[in-house]
């Protein structure tokens, strides 16, 4: 959303990045920081915020947004400092093993896989890993980035590519939907309940330097808010049935202002159920495109 001049494209992106690693971090998942996430969504499900629980406290599946965030920093990396204000978030795909627990020491770390041009720009994918402390895989996420109107330095390059989705099924008329409603306080609240901060979203002043009308909600937090009502809806809220939910970030969401989460579509394979779904804003706009959400 910033509004930096791509007029000159004084740089570019090298696909040699393909291969490099993120920063490592160990995370604990102590009820606090299990409770504060689901504080941080407005999930009150006992299954998420309640630390007396009898089989104890599940982590909300939108946790591996904060823990990426933790882990995305790449200090040794060469890329031009300048082409950050170039970045939007594209899409991110989460996929689970099972779900989070209290008590659960997960490592994650990133790694670029993908660096290719597009129309709009440099795209980029990142794939973090999350592993429990026996090194068994609990989720992976894939998230991209676009670096409008820059280039790349040499040809595409992908060192894996990120799994297909089932065939987009679209009825005539969405098959559910709810209006969920945004807090003007919400980015503030999700910014520490989640551990994910950047200023655009909290601060006036830095939002309106960065081109935007005022701050916006994360993406992610609109994503998170998104899969909150469709596992309320699709899967009775439990975490441990979600395989899969991915989509594509377009326009944004503005405090204060609601969102409308509908389902378009349902199929099934393999056992596993498939909902897809889109999000759209209070002017009209799709804030989340082609939302994937399977299950068993």
């Amino acid at each position: 959303m910033m509004t930096a001049d791509v007029s000159s494209r004084p740089f570019t992106i090298d696909p040699s990045r393909v291969g490099r690693r993120t920063i490592a971090v160990t995370t604990e998942l102590t009820p606090r920081r299990l409770l504060a996430f689901a504080a941080g969504i407005g999930e009150w499900d006992a299954r998420y915020s309640d630390d007396l629980r009898p089989d104890g406290l599940v982590g909300h599946p939108g946790l591996v947004e904060s823990l990426m965030w933790a882990a995305r920093h790449q200090p040794d990396d060469a890329t031009d400092p300048r082409a950050i204000p170039f970045g939007v978030h594209a899409s991110t795909d989460w996929r689970f093993e099972r779900a989070f627990r209290v008590g659960d020491v997960i490592t994650t770390q990133g790694e670029i896989i993908g660096v290719g041009q597009i129309p709009p720009g440099v795209i980029s994918t990142t794939r973090y890993r999350m592993v429990d402390s026996r090194g068994v895989a609990v989720a992976v996420m894939d998230t991209r980035g676009i670096m409008r109107g820059l280039r790349t330095a040499g040809a595409d390059r992908a060192s894996a590519e990120v799994p297909g989705l089932p065939d987009r099924v679209v009825a005539g008329e969405p098959i559910w939907q709810t209006e969920v409603a945004v807090l003007p306080q919400a980015a503030h609240i999700y910014t520490e309940c989640a551990a994910i901060w950047n200023p655009i979203h909290t601060e006036r002043g830095f939002a309106r330097e960065a081109g935007l009308p005022d701050p916006i909600l994360h993406g992610s937090c609109t994503f998170a808010f998104s899969v909150r009502e469709l596992m309320r809806q699709y899967l009775d809220n439990d975490a441990g049935r979600l395989r899969r939910v991915a989509g594509q970030f377009r326009s944004m969401v503005m405090l204060g202002d609601p969102i409308t989460v509908r389902v378009v579509g349902e199929s099934a394979a393999e056992g596993e159920r498939v909902v897809f779904w889109e999000t759209g804003n209070a002017q009209g706009a799709t804030a989340i495109a082609n939302g994937v959400l399977i299950f068993d």
